[in-house]
Order: structure tokens, then sequence, then C-alpha cells
């Protein structure tokens, strides 16, 4: 037997050596920060985490002060915080900015404890820059839901006394002769009519997905013909210029949608621009990860299309950008702006399984990024037009509308052009009334948010026994999932309220002459 200490040199590690080297492995590696300070802050030994977090090689680490590597506004608070670590007990966590030497600064949680060495200090930085900006990210979007939601009940209960005005603006209309000087007021009436529709028009893009034409676009070509159009109406000295993607991608989304996101894009760049400057519209294919895709709730991974417009203009502090999302935040003088161009772009990417992000920096103007889930190309369809003849007739149609004032009016359009109507205060009533009539009904005008039944359920349950009667739904409110159990297209057979006249006698013969 080999004498005692003989051998072992040629012995495996032992426990105690594998479990040291794993301790060593763990400190060196953890996902936070080390190190021990001394009271005023030096630090004396840390881990690698640390050296990288603080992007300074760990040799020229020992030493410095721990207060020199964050943010001079936090310098003050740190060293309290050391000075308040006793062997007894130490303090509540601290929240403090580190500034790497080549990165953006990134917020962190100080902890600290005493040492079994009276005169030093244990401290742990963990990295909460990604959980952070991801909480921000979530709490923005749930915050934007809230209003949302506030701004469509709002704008619902607006368009149906907007479409009451109306239709009873247009009965005097036609009942004044053309040359009447009070049909002057009337047609004042009219004008402000349709701005306030175009206003509920974007409170509603802003609060929920709407009934909309998605179709397969090139986003190249959209980009590419917008841009024609609009350079010769940008102000003098900017230039507008684009760097599409090849080959180019494609989206799924309603074009005046995407228009109307690029229109909102360019004219916010310009106006940052007042004394001229370039904006840039760029395309590119990316992939985008579940971990990159943190704080962006409901937004599946894969492949997006990137818009990003950019401009050289005056750029937004910190504060500025993170409110510049929200609708009726300007930084425009009173009455200049109503606020909702990025609202509607934020509101408009959500709808369609993207979203928003933007950088800007004070003087080096700003870039905002909209990605929006790319689609495989589809061959062209067609579309067939129904003919519209004379806008009158003498068909039986059914009205849904739960509103007395709306159905009221409706009633009194309708029968003036020689159509026979029922009316139903809701979908149950209006499935009654339909077994009244044994069918026998050529139209069914249905709004859609109704109590009891609403309008794309009695849509449903109507087909089922009658599946030929088209449908025109009325909705000032409505969105793709209220109609997801209908079975008339999302593009076709919708009235948006308020409605003229005119827009009601046009709809009914479109549906009707397109059984």
């Amino acid at each position: 037997m080999p004498k005692q200490g003989e051998g072992l040199v040629d012995r495996p590690m032992t426990d105690d050596a594998a479990h040291r080297a794993a301790i060593e492995e763990l400190y060196e590696h953890t996902p936070v920060g080390c190190a021990l300070v001394l009271d005023d802050g030096t630090i004396i030994s840390a881990n690698l985490t640390l050296a990288t977090l603080l992007d300074v090689p760990r040799p020229r680490l020992l030493g410095t002060p721990l207060l020199e590597h964050l943010e001079p506004d936090d310098r003050l608070a740190t060293l309290q915080f050391l000075s308040r670590i006793t062997p007894e007990h130490g303090d509540a966590p601290l929240e403090v900015r580190v500034r790497p030497r080549e990165a953006s600064p990134r917020v962190c949680v100080l902890s600290a404890a005493r040492s079994t060495r009276a005169d030093t200090i244990r401290i742990a930085l963990t990295d909460e820059t990604g959980r952070r900006a991801a909480e921000r990210t979530a709490l923005q979007a749930q915050k934007m839901e809230a209003i949302g939601r506030m701004a469509g009940g709002i704008a619902h209960d607006l368009n149906n006394l907007l479409t009451v005005v109306s239709v009873h603006d247009d009965f005097l209309l036609d009942a004044f002769p053309v040359d009447d000087p009070r049909r002057e007021d009337l047609l004042a009436i009219q004008n402000a009519l349709h701005q306030a529709a175009a206003l509920t028009k974007k409170l509603l893009a802003f609060a929920r997905p709407q009934v909309l034409d998605r179709r397969c676009i090139a986003v190249n070509s959209l980009i590419g013909e917008l841009a024609r159009v609009m350079r010769p109406r940008l102000e003098e000295g900017v230039e507008l210029s684009s760097a599409p993607s090849m080959p180019s991608p494609d989206v799924k989304i309603d074009p005046e949608q995407l228009e109307q996101v690029l229109r909102n894009l360019v004219r916010n760049a310009e106006e940052a621009m007042p004394g001229g400057g370039r904006i840039t519209i760029e395309t590119e294919s990316v992939e985008l990860t579940t971990q990159q895709l943190l704080g962006q709730p409901d937004v599946a991974p894969g492949w997006f299309v990137r818009i990003r417009v950019s401009d050289s203009g005056i750029g937004m502090d910190p504060p500025t950008l993170a409110h510049a999302f929200e609708p009726y935040f300007t930084t425009k003088p009173r009455g200049e702006s109503r606020g909702l161009g990025l609202a509607t772009v934020y509101a408009i990417a959500r709808q369609n399984g993207g979203f928003v992000s933007a950088t800007s920096q004070e003087g080096l103007g700003t870039s905002v990024d909209v990605y929006l889930p790319e689609v495989e190309p589809e061959e062209p369809r067609s579309v067939s037009v129904p003919s519209l003849q004379a806008l009158t007739g003498d068909e039986t149609i059914l009205i849904a509308e739960d509103e007395p004032a709306i159905r009221t009016a409706i009633h009194r359009m309708l029968t003036k052009q020689g159509y026979s109507c029922h009316l139903a205060a809701d979908g149950e009533e209006a499935l009654r009334k339909l077994e009244e009539l044994d069918g026998k009904v050529g139209l069914l005008l249905s709004d859609v948010v109704m109590p009891n039944c609403n309008g794309p359920e009695l849509a449903h349950r109507m087909r089922a026994k009658y599946p030929k009667i088209p449908v025109v739904f009325m909705t000032g409110y409505a969105s793709a999932d209220e109609m997801q159990d209908s079975s008339i297209p999302a593009s076709s057979g919708v009235l948006h309220k308020p409605f003229t006249l005119h827009a009601l006698q046009k709809a009914v013969r479109a549906a009707i002459d397109g059984g």
C-alpha cells in the first residue's frame, strides 16, 4: 500500500476542489454583476459579469470607484445607500443607472450587504433594462387599449347622433327649392357633419379593428406611388426619398390604412423640419423572435415588414417620445393639430398584428418603425361590381336598429323611395318579424351592435333558414370581431354611420341588385 500522501498527484479532482470550481464558475458568470467594495465604493474585487456590464476590462476595473461608473445624478444616493449598510442589516435595493463606455445607460438594481471584513461591502448589480422596457411597452399597450375603448364608445354614440342630424338635414334640403337662400344654412350644417364624421372615423381607427378590405399589398409599389404623389406637395427644402428592400415584401392590410400610416408619418416628419431636411422611407424584411417581442402583447413571432420613416428634424426629448403615440398629445400650438396622427399609426399597426416603435434625439431627428406581418404574395383577384340603376324600389326591407331616432329616420327615408319597411328594435324582434313575413324580405338592414342579438348573429340565424336574403350592416363602431360570424364579406354590405340619404339608397340598391 502506498504511504500516506503518495499518489495524490495522479488522483482525480476531489469533491471539494470540484465544488470550489463550480462556485467560481457560478460567481464569474452569474447573470448578476458582483463585487467587493470599500466603504467609499472603491472596487477591490469583481466578477466577469460586472466587468461586461460596465464595459471595462476587469484589471482596469479594480481600484476604481463604483460611483465613477454611474450616472452623475445617482452618485450621491448610492454613496448614502452604502453608508447605511451595517453588519446587522442592509437597506432596500436601490435603482441606479450605470454608464457603459460604448453604450446607452443601463437601468440596474443595486443590492448590498456588509462583508465578514468590517471595512468591505458585498454588492450586486442586476441589469433590469430589458425587463423595464418590456414592462413600459406592456403598460403603454394597456393604457392605449383603455383609451381606445373609451374613444370607441364615444365615437359610437356620436355617430348615432350625427346620423339622425344628417338624415334630417337631407329631408330639409329636399324640401326647399334649389334657389332658396335657406339651403345655405343647411349646406353649412352638412359641411360640419362631414368634418365631424371624419373626426369620429379617426377616433374609431384608433379605438379598435374596423371592418376593412384587407388585401395582399406589395409594400414597395405602394410607397413608390405615394412618394411620387407627395413630393410636389412638400414644403420647399424638404426632400423625400425611399430605400426599398429587394425583393419587395408583401403585407395583408387595407390599402387605405397603409396609405394613411405613411401620410401621417411623412406629414409628422415634415412638420419636424421647419427649415427643410430629408425624409427617408425604408423597407426591410426582418425575423423577430419571442424574446425580441417582449412587451408586445398579442404579436406572434415570425417575419415582419419593417417600414421605417426617418427625418433629420428637431427630434424629441425622452418625455415627449414617451407620450408620442397617445391620442391628443401634441407639441404643436393649440388649434394647429388634433394630435391623432401617430395615435392612428399605432392603432392601425396593432389592428393588423404588428406594432410601432420610435427612436429620437433632440437635434438629430426621429425614426418611426412600423412592423407588419409579412405574407406570401397572392394572385390578383377579380371583383365584380353590381350595376346600380335607379335608387328607388318597391322591395320589402326589414330594419333592425335599437336607436329609435335612427330607426324612425331610416324608415322615413326608405318609404319615401317606395320601399315597404318593417321595423325591429333588436335581433330577436327582427327574427320574429321575419317569421311573420314568411321570409319574404328583399333585404335585411341591420345595426351591428344591438342588445339581445347583435347584427352578425341575426344574419347568421336568418341565413340558416333564408340563405338568399342580402344583408347591409349599419355601424358606427364595428370591429372585425363583431363581424366574424357574418357570412357577408367585410368589404361589402357595410354602411358606416353617419350616412346620408344618397349613401343609404346606394347601399340598399347595391345589395338587392347584387343579391
